[in-house]
């Protein structure tokens, strides 16, 4: 359904950040994996993620350090979801602390650098 369309940008435990595009039932990864040595490994921990999106260009940061880049047209409007989950089915605990949503100024794009911290 259209509704379940999106796009996902991932972070794993070991530091790796693909992003991938999700069109009904069927995944494709779009860019990546990239890596990210700037996500802080461990328990508690609280790491930074900051995503831009200006028409088909999404760049993803971790902890204000730029991870990945990607081009993609196939999704022209949509929202925005955090999830979390366990790869071996075990025990996971995430917390969405903070959620910031900005409208970008027309020319901001090139410029933005997520602030650290």
């Amino acid at each position: 359904s259209p509704r379940a369309d999106h796009y996902r940008f991932t972070l794993s435990c070991g530091g790796v950040a693909p992003m991938t595009r999700v069109l009904g039932s069927s995944a494709a990864l779009v860019a990546g994996p990239a890596d990210a040595s700037s996500a802080i490994p461990g328990s508690p921990v609280e790491n930074r993620l900051t995503v831009v999106g200006r028409g088909q260009v999404f760049t993803f940061f971790v902890n204000g350090v730029e991870v990945l880049q990607s081009h993609d047209s196939q999704l022209l409007s949509g929202g925005f979801a955090f999830f979390v989950r366990s790869a071996s089915q075990g025990q996971t605990t995430a917390a969405l602390t903070s959620l910031t949503v900005r409208a970008l100024l027309p020319d901001a794009a090139a410029t933005i650098t997520p602030a650290p911290g």
